[in-house]
């Protein structure tokens, strides 16, 4: 064995009998060798045992023989065969390696002591034939597990984390552990930050009806009655100074999604996520307390779907999107409705998804009619961002003209927490993007500009490179190619700078806005400086 798979198997066999002396059981084992070694949830099972591929093969034909299944037929398990189900689906976008059916699951479930759904995670949900999702979900979780949100490792893989240690204390020469304890999980935690698929659960739709998908309205969080959380030294409770310390921590990741971009601070904001938020939307509190924490939950989960999607993760911002749709109809709060539901829009703006885009900004602006006038003319402008984006121009200039008139009477202080992040400048910002939607070059160029002046005090490194993508399209709109080339270098250069997918995007566009001036050497010279930064990984 080369020197390095030595050494690394001989620190895996250090910490799991470091583990399993604390009194971890195979469960934390698996959860903690995802995290640490990147891998796959199967994998990281079998590794928790310190088995080899063909190690656990042996006790996997072992195991079907003892319960009377054809050993040599369809249970027949080697090595390199129990590697491809272990990879399964693969890293592109067509699957490789073995798909493992709900049987070849059982059968691992029972060896490793697991159970099915602790043995998958986003990616296998993801390509798993709906037939199997519903024998799985079916036959091995309770409700509560269903609901359940497992925990994340660096390369995309889950491991759930539960279960009662002291039943794992057994004799290091045990073959096969004790069954796994099922307890509901918090969001993700790694660098991966892999939500779960929350299995059966569909976005927030226009109907603005939270539902899981065998049609049962959402009528709360799931596992809201068995509190996650509590300490040897008793419950985990909940305070109105919880709630500020929360608020203060999304602000300062707001902060730093502006200045960095979502791909920087996206680990951190899922781990605090994980241990601070998430334990105490499952602990008991007075009702004066739960609608607070309700909303800044909402509000915070919001925060890292946009960091994901920042950060190039789309489907990890569609699953809290998901959970935040459930929040807000639970908080009655008709302006935080009405903004995860914006929100959606805008995720499906990102994905040029223009029909679904229009529905939930449809049913946002509609949601907002009853929303400060401010919140309303903010979500307002993204109602008009899908119509423009639709060629609608009469629509989207109409649209327009009432998110300036709701904001024109704002201002008594009756604004939703939220709001304090946007303002007058993101309002023009929106409709700079709507003018360049239309090929309204000038008007894009004059909203900008003052989207820019108003915001200058900021001058946060990721709001700035999306106006200069907004001036650098309006100018090459209007015919003024050299101000547009001039002003796409400093999107380049702060483009270098940033984390976030999105300012690749909107590069991406100023290149393409560019691209009937390509005989010009300065347009040529941009495009040379910005493949760097398109290259560049925003994760």
């Amino acid at each position: 064995m080369p020197r390095h798979r030595a050494s690394l198997k001989a620190e895996q066999d250090e910490l799991r009998e470091r583990m399993r002396t604390l009194g971890l059981g195979y469960c934390e084992i698996a959860g903690e060798f995802a995290r640490r070694y990147r891998l796959r949830p199967r994998a990281a099972w079998r590794v928790a045992y310190g088995w080899t591929l063909k190690q656990a093969a042996d006790h996997i034909n072992a195991h079907a023989a003892d319960a009377g299944l054809d050993s040599g037929g369809t249970a027949s398990m080697t090595g390199p065969h129990l590697c491809e189900y272990e990879q399964w689906p693969g890293l592109g976008t067509v699957p490789t390696g073995r798909k493992p059916t709900p049987y070849i699951l059982a059968l691992l479930a029972v060896v490793y002591g697991a159970d099915s759904y602790q043995l998958l995670d986003l990616d296998d949900y993801a390509h798993l034939p709906a037939a199997d999702r519903l024998v799985l979900d079916k036959h091995t979780r309770t409700p509560a597990q269903q609901h359940a949100l497992p925990v994340g490792n660096p390369s995309g893989g889950v491991a759930r984390i539960g279960g009662s240690a002291a039943a794992f204390r057994t004799s290091q020469g045990a073959t096969a552990p004790p069954r796994a304890s099922r307890r509901p999980e918090p969001p993700a935690t790694s660098e991966a930050i892999t939500y779960g698929d929350l299995p059966g659960l569909r976005p927030l739709g226009p109907d603005v009806t939270p539902a899981y998908g065998d049609g049962k309205t959402w009528t709360g969080l799931p596992g809201r009655s068995d509190p996650v959380g509590g300490s040897a030294h008793g419950a985990l409770t909940v305070t109105m100074d919880d709630i500020g310390v929360i608020r203060n921590m999304l602000a300062a990741l707001t902060t730093s999604d502006r200045q960095f971009g979502g791909g920087h601070a996206r680990a951190y904001a899922a781990d605090y996520l994980h241990a601070v938020v998430w334990p105490r939307l499952h602990a008991p509190c007075d009702d004066s307390v739960r609608h607070d924490l309700i909303v800044v939950a909402t509000e915070f989960m919001l925060r890292v779907a946009s960091l994901d999607l920042d950060g190039g993760h789309a489907q990890a911002s569609r699953t809290l999107l998901g959970i935040a749709s459930g929040l807000a109809h639970e908080s009655s709060d008709l302006a935080l409705n009405a903004w995860v539901l914006a929100r959606w829009g805008e995720q499906k703006i990102h994905e040029k998804d223009l029909g679904q885009a229009l529905a939930y900004t449809r049913a946002a602006a509609e949601l907002a009619r009853q929303a400060p006038p401010a919140a309303r003319a903010f979500i307002l402008t993204k109602y008009a961002l899908a119509l423009s984006m639709t060629g609608e121009r009469t629509a989207t200039l109409r649209s327009l003209d009432e998110a300036r008139n709701a904001y024109g009477k704002s201002g008594d202080g009756s604004e939703p927490d939220w709001m304090g992040n946007y303002g007058w400048g993101h309002v023009r910002h929106e409709e700079g993007r709507c003018y360049c939607n239309l090929g309204m070059g000038s008007e894009a160029v004059q909203a900008e500009e003052e989207s820019m002046q108003v915001r200058s005090r900021e001058q946060f490194a990721r709001p700035r490179a999306f106006s200069l993508g907004i001036l650098a399209m309006g100018h090459a709109q209007a015919g003024q190619i050299e101000q547009a080339c001039v002003i796409s270098h400093d999107l380049v250069t702060l483009t270098m700078q940033l984390t976030s997918s999105r300012v690749q995007i909107r590069l991406s566009e100023v290149l393409e806005a560019l691209d009937d001036h390509k005989s010009l050497p300065a347009v040529r010279g941009v495009h040379e400086a910005a493949q760097p930064a398109l290259a560049r990984s925003p994760r």
